[in-house]
């Protein structure tokens, strides 16, 4: 092992004395552009041993380094200030310095600076606590949670009880379930902050917590709020005497009664809501005919909901969706002349619109499945030509399976060429290999180095490179998180934040700021871009669960990127947890068959755990599935009975068909998006996914014969 790499493992294992004895013996690592890796395990190891002096001398090698951007020497004195158990002597930071910086360097360097200098750190907060600002909630919520706990103990520390008080509040408001401020909000009563605060706070609170998906604790509390009456014959929530704020709370309520399985009550409450209160009306009828979708025999209550909105917000982005849900209720129910109505408004009033890809599919469908060959292959043509990646490739596989004779194989074999990296290629390299005809094959992608930056590249990824350099690679993710936001240095900030650890950030953000490239055949130069669109994190738990469960890894990685982005700590509104995203009462069944106890949920959050659990229940529903992947995914997703079901009305249907028959939309969607993904993991890798012509394999005849 590298001594830098053995210094830095023994300085996480919490011997710091063996990490400066690695360096020691080593010798001094020679400089690796321009940065030495093994000065910032120097510098922490130094403070951890109580050796000061060589600390600093360290300190100072790394703001030499981290030029031309001095906010690294900020984060490696956070870093050492946390490590310190007395004051050290590091520069004061200002506000100004601080906002700068990404709000976790923020706060650690507070919460360091506090234990020396506590009245320094107190005017940082009492500075921070005046702007407000950089308290807000934004998509790092875990950062800004630690930045207010920093910020209240600074001020704790000089016992300033307004301020405490003022950044207690913040903490109930805006953040009352980060694990980060449990210590802070757990004293936090709702009736008393609500008597102290006002019911303004109190609404706030309400829904921070519909944000994190507590949907349950919603329900509890909106009622609270609103006297146990969400709805009068007054109006919404009318113990509140403001209007905004019954209204707020209303839609709240609303909105988690459809999560948590009452959708009537939703349906009922989101109604009132779209009725009384103009300023959520269209947001609330949208989510109400969701919730009517949800009620068994009320198709045609849902597309009345949905012909309403799309009829009172004529110019709303969520009119197109209207139309287009509309015409999927309405298929779904069995109307496929209303849906077709539908779905040609949609594309008569919205041709712009970003579901007139989707509606335009819709129709070319319904014409295929009615056998109007002629119809289907104009609409498909039409499609083959949009500038939607996935729209264009799906009409193409289509139009190449109405074709017949060599011509069917040749579109096939093109299609192949030009999109290997799609589930459209692993289908058509199904039936090309069982006609036995060559299947095209593309190289592996290689793995990138870390690219080098220029001297014009943003400061923060020249900030972010030098920590990765030095060892620092939690506080190298902070700032390259920063450096994604500039679109000419994104791709190297999400290569190096995959090195880093911090893989879901990039993939998250290439797969929005980079969806076109992100299609086609990449070639070796692509090769940055697409290994951190599709990282392969928490491989080893991956790997190994998909090993000893009998699953292709490739499917593992790519339903622990579609399902969470790779984060373990995700929770979904329904309430699944982690990196593969298990219900917890489902988790703690399959649990019971690998002899593993689990105590609560937060165990799921453990990446190898939920890897391991499941990557088991997923082999289970692919055996129950009669040992089809597709199938499988589509029972991983909808249960296993109904994706059995579904297969067992035509056992012998082609797999492409049964893709795209599955009469859930959102299971549909859901079955092509992790597919495509298995491809890409596949392709990367020089392995291309194959996929079967068939859905699933003939069962085995009962009297053990063979057959036909």
């Amino acid at each position: 092992m590298d001594p830098v790499e053995k210094a830095r493992s023994a300085l996480a294992a919490g011997d710091p004395q063996k990490a400066l004895a690695v360096l020691r013996d080593a010798g001094r690592a020679p400089p690796k552009d321009g940065h030495d890796p093994a000065a910032g395990i120097t510098a922490i190891a130094a403070y951890r041993t109580g050796d000061g002096a060589l600390a600093l001398k360290a300190l100072e090698s790394i703001r030499r380094d981290a030029r031309p951007d001095a906010r690294a020497a900020l984060a490696v004195e956070a870093r050492i200030l946390e490590a310190c158990p007395t004051r050290c002597r590091v520069p004061v930071r200002s506000h100004a310095d601080l906002l700068a910086a990404p709000i976790d360097v923020a706060a650690r360097y507070v919460r360091g600076l506090t234990r020396g200098d506590p009245r320094a750190a107190a005017a940082i907060a009492r500075a921070f606590l005046k702007a407000d600002t950089p308290l807000l909630p934004a998509d790092d919520k875990a950062a800004r949670a630690e930045l207010v706990g920093a910020l209240w103990a600074a001020l704790d520390a000089v016992h300033d009880q307004p301020g405490t008080a003022a950044l207690s509040r913040v903490a109930w408001e805006r953040f009352p379930l980060e694990p980060g401020l449990a210590w802070l909000t757990r004293t936090l009563t709702f009736a008393g902050m609500r008597t102290q605060h006002g019911d303004a706070a109190a609404v706030t609170h309400l829904e921070a917590l519909s944000t994190a998906n507590q949907n349950h604790e919603v329900v509890r509390v909106g009622s609270e709020l609103c006297a146990g009456k969400v709805l009068a014959d007054t109006g919404v929530c009318p113990a509140l005497r403001e209007r905004e704020l019954a209204c707020r709370t209303a839609f709240s309520v609303g909105k988690a009664l459809r999560q948590v399985r009452r959708p009537e009550d939703g349906e009922h409450v989101l109604q009132a809501v779209a009725a009384q209160c103009p300023a959520l009306a269209e947001r609330a009828r949208y989510l109400q005919a969701r919730a009517t979708m949800a009620i068994p025999g009320a198709s045609a209550r849902a597309v009345e909901t949905w012909l309403r909105l799309a009829a009172l917000h004529p110019t709303s982005t969520l009119a197109d969706d209207a139309l287009l849900l509309a015409g999927e209720v309405a298929w779904r129910a069995g109307n496929p002349d209303d849906a077709r109505r539908y779905w040609e408004r949609l594309l008569k009033d919205f041709p712009a619109g970003d579901m007139a890809g989707n509606a335009a599919w819709w129709l070319a469908w319904t014409d295929y499945e009615a056998g109007r060959t002629t119809a289907a292959r104009a609409r498909l043509e039409a499609l083959a030509g949009s500038k939607e990646a996935m729209m264009s490739r799906r009409a193409r596989y289509w139009l190449a399976r109405l074709a017949e004779g060599p011509a069917r194989f040749d579109a096939l074999t093109s299609l192949v060429r030009d999109e290997p990296m799609s589930v459209e290629a692993a289908l058509a390299r199904g039936w090309l290999q069982d006609a036995g005809a060559p299947l095209p094959l593309r190289p592996a992608l290689p793995v990138p180095p870390l690219p080098r930056v220029e001297p014009t590249s943003p400061p923060a990824l020249h900030a972010g490179l030098a920590l990765y350099a030095v060892g620092l690679d939690e506080d190298a993710a902070s700032f390259l998180r920063l450096a994604l936001a500039d679109p000419t240095s994104e791709i190297t900030a999400a290569h190096a934040l995959v090195q880093a650890g911090d893989a879901p950030a990039a993939s998250r953000h290439l797969r929005r700021s980079r969806a076109r490239e992100l299609s086609g055949a990449p070639r070796p130069d692509d090769a940055t871009l697409w290994r951190a669109a599709y990282p392969r994190a928490h491989a080893d738990a991956l790997s190994g669960a998909a090993a000893t469960a009998g699953v292709p890894g490739p499917l593992l990685l790519a339903l622990a990127r579609e399902e969470s982005a790779f984060d373990p700590r995700a929770r979904s509104p329904s309430g699944a947890v982690g990196l593969l995203q298990l219900l917890p009462a489902t988790a703690v069944t399959e649990a019971m068959t690998l002899d593993i106890m689990l105590d609560n949920e937060l165990a799921l959050m453990d990446p190898a755990l939920n890897a391991r659990i499941g990557a088991s229940y997923l082999a289970r529903v692919i055996r129950i599935c009669r040992g089809s992947v597709p199938v499988g995914l589509a029972g991983y997703n909808a249960g296993p009975g109904n994706a059995r079901a579904w297969l067992l009305k035509d056992p012998d249907v082609p797999l492409d068909l049964f893709l795209e028959r599955i009469p859930v939309v959102e299971t549909r969607d859901y079955v092509r998006r992790v597919l495509d993904t298995m491809a890409v993991y596949a392709a990367m890798e020089g392995a291309p996914l194959v996929l079967p012509v068939r859905a699933a394999p003939p069962p085995p005849p009962a009297d053990g014969g063979t057959t036909q």
